[in-house]
């Protein structure tokens, strides 16, 4: 059975054993057994390891690093990515978990060789494993959809909607063919930066595919760097303005999507960025960019910033409103 695994999960964690028994027995716990979960711990000081070794299962390999901190995530995801069998590549962080047939439902949409990217619903739950709401995932999507190059490339300049990260399923050759995981220096994370990437790279025949079934189980704590909100909006602020100023190499995407709609993105994301250092007057003036020309149907997220602006309040920190 562990010598040819349908898939190859990357479970990237730093002193996380309290939560990570529920992680790993959450993968032991699907319906479909042929896999390997390859842990890669970044230095861990609590009882990581141990956790790991109860098991006693093959299938689980572990991998101890130096501690690097949140700056050495790509580099612990692409020792994942280099060590797996598989080819088709799934994504566990150690805080978090999968329903019973997480596997069932997303492995079979690769069946489809047009299929590199699968993600889906994902539930909310409290540090305790308490439920808290489901993830806003693609409005109106009561079924499986296929999205192209031109759906999702637009959208991903504007919020990263692939969440959680914990739920994707993605081809081990289209990582391959990008580079594997990128993190540009500065940003806390990895999923946003290569998710753009991967989508970049996209034929015209291939398809990022949402199921709207649940496929995760998201734990909110308070030792995420998710929580951090203010680096997380100048991140998001540095991904698109690396995807504008990557220049040639990006100029005909750029020309696809629209310079103008691409520089609408990069102001909105700098205005949000103003608004979270309280830097109101820049915040709108940043945002003043996304109200020129054409700007119809104007985006809910502009008018939220905007009007944040004028009332001198950030309503995106008390909306669900994703990043």
């Amino acid at each position: 059975m562990t010598e040819n695994p349908k898939v190859s999960i990357l479970t990237p964690t730093y002193n996380q054993a309290r939560y990570l028994g529920t992680c790993i027995q959450s993968v032991r716990n699907q319906s479909c057994q042929r896999w390997e979960q390859l842990v890669v711990d970044d230095g861990s000081t609590d009882s990581t390891k141990d956790v790991v070794e109860a098991f006693e299962d093959t299938r689980i390999k572990y991998t101890r690093l130096p501690h690097r901190g949140v700056e050495g995530l790509g580099e612990a995801y692409n020792l994942g990515l280099e060590n797996a069998s598989a080819e088709i590549i799934a994504i566990l962080e150690g805080d978090d978990f999968w329903p019973p047939g997480k596997l069932d439902s997303q492995l079979p949409l690769f069946d489809n060789r047009r299929t590199v990217f699968s993600w889906g619903e994902g539930v909310l739950v409290s540090e305790i494993g308490t439920r808290m709401r489901p993830t806003l995932g693609l409005h109106k999507a009561n079924r499986v959809l296929s999205l192209s190059k031109n759906d999702i490339l637009p959208r991903l300049l504007w919020r990263n909607f692939l969440v959680p990260s914990s739920g994707v399923v993605v081809r081990r050759e289209a990582l391959k063919r990008i580079g594997g995981f990128h993190q540009p220096r500065g940003v806390p994370f990895v999923d946003a930066p290569t998710w753009l990437r991967l989508a970049a790279s996209m034929g015209e025949d291939e398809q990022f595919v949402y199921s709207h079934a649940p496929v995760v189980y998201w734990r909110i704590h308070p030792e995420q760097i998710s929580s951090d909100y203010e680096r997380m909006i100048a991140s998001r602020a540095m991904l698109v303005q690396e995807f504008f100023d990557l220049g040639p190499h990006n100029a005909d995407l750029i020309r696809q999507i629209g310079t103008v709609d691409v520089r609408k993105a990069l102001a909105y994301h700098w205005g949000r960025y103003f608004m979270a250092k309280s830097a109101w007057n820049q915040s709108l003036q940043s945002l003043r960019q996304c109200w020129k020309g054409e700007c119809l149907p104007v985006k809910v997220q502009i008018v939220v910033a905007t009007l944040s602006c004028l009332l001198r309040f950030d309503w995106f920190q008390v909306i669900p409103l994703d990043l």
